[in-house]
């Protein structure tokens, strides 16, 4: 009998591997916007939309960036609008994949759809994702300098110390 649940087990496991194996991941749509902004409101209320949509949902993740209250999410909304050679006047801004767009209708709606599609089917780069990881670099990277910094500076004044005790 123990044979037998373990040869169905084994024979699900082989069906359901190539599904589990080759699952996409989600692209990340990225929409940078400011409080207060109404065309920034509509984008988020269709994204939140699209996001319940059964075609749509398991296509995207939607990733909000705040640029008015944060200077870093608008460092990035800027060296993303540099990559693109995007002339960026305001928001929303949005990146789906290797796509973006400047500002926000409802003649907008299709165009988004399409990328989205478009970047989870081509399984894009998520250029915004790169950009935050080398933020993330540059940061680690200066607090390891002041660590060290403090490290050698503190040495140098225990040597000080014990020098000026003798």
């Amino acid at each position: 009998m123990k044979k037998k649940n373990i040869f169905y087990l084994l024979l699900i496991l082989v069906m359901f591997l190539p599904t589990i194996v080759f699952a996409k991941e989600k692209v990340n749509v990225y929409l940078f916007r400011k409080d207060g902004c109404g065309y920034c409101a509509d984008a988020l209320t269709f994204f939140n939309e699209l996001a319940r949509d059964n075609e749509y949902k398991n296509y995207f993740t939607l990733v909000t960036k705040e640029v008015s209250k944060s200077k870093k999410n608008s460092k990035l909304m800027a060296q993303v609008g540099k990559y693109f050679n995007d002339d960026l006047k305001g928001v929303p801004y949005i990146v789906i994949g290797e796509q973006t767009i400047k500002g926000y209708s409802n003649d907008y709606n299709d165009q988004i759809k399409s990328a989205i599609k478009t970047a989870y089917e081509n399984e894009s780069r998520d250029i915004v994702a790169e950009f935050i990881s080398q933020n993330s670099d540059d940061n680690a990277a200066a607090s390891t300098i002041i660590i060290l910094f403090a490290i050698v500076a503190g040495i140098g004044f225990i040597v000080y110390i014990a020098r000026n005790n003798n």
